[in-house]
């Protein structure tokens, strides 16, 4: 782990040649965490060194439901694929049985929506079985697109998040650049303006702490 005097001198030797456009990027690249390296931004800043300008952004991820589906399958996937090939049809109880009511609810329906299933109602019983055999996951490929930090088509997120399967969150990191005081590195402190330096002049180039010149004493 870097100290804060290693992180600052860090970002004014990036600044030396460019700018840095976002702290979280450089913070995941160098392996930092981001609130300490943006601590040492405000730091710096506030002896005029950087200037810092918040830097928004959305971010998506994977819910633990979503991250349980990519290793399992969608539930319509998982109905589908419990059917046996052919179209033959299974009663729909035993379809809970081996699987589960909640499951069997939520890809009983998101699967008829993609006309993956046929059913028949023989008395109080219903029967389900396939009517393709050609059907795809796309619910898992946009999952396992998203959980590689990679967008999807935002009508496509919208159904993810309204299936609890993904979540957006606004992140705010910070991009910097050289502020009115900026040096390659940060200047030591002098204690106190001594006689030597208010008559050689050297005062000017010196980092001088501030005083507050209403407080007693």
């Amino acid at each position: 782990q870097m100290s804060s005097s290693d992180l600052e001198l860090h970002i004014l030797t990036l600044l030396a040649s460019s700018p840095i456009a976002d702290t979280q990027h450089l913070a995941t690249s160098m392996g930092v965490d981001h609130q300490a390296l943006v601590g040492c931004v405000k730091s710096l800043e506030a002896d005029e060194y950087v200037r810092s300008e918040v830097v928004a952004r959305q971010e998506f991820a994977v819910t633990p439901e979503g991250r349980e589906y990519v290793e399992t399958g969608s539930p319509e996937f998982q109905v589908w694929r419990a059917l046996p090939a052919g179209g033959e049809l299974v009663d729909m109880n035993a379809l809970n049985a081996q699987l589960s009511p909640d499951l069997v609810k939520i890809g009983f329906s998101q699967g008829m929506q993609r006309k993956w299933f046929k059913t028949e109602k023989r008395g109080k019983d219903v029967f389900v079985g396939r009517a393709s055999e050609d059907v795809v996951d796309t619910v898992v490929e946009q999952l396992r697109t998203l959980s590689l930090g990679q967008p999807i088509d935002e009508p496509e997120f919208a159904k993810l998040k309204k299936r609890n399967l993904a979540s957006v969150a606004v992140v705010k990191s910070f991009s910097v650049t050289k502020g009115p005081q900026y040096r390659p590195q940060r200047a030591a402190l002098e204690t106190d303006l001594t006689a030597e330096m208010l008559a050689s002049g050297s005062w000017e180039n010196a980092s001088v702490k501030k005083y507050n010149f209403a407080a007693a004493g």
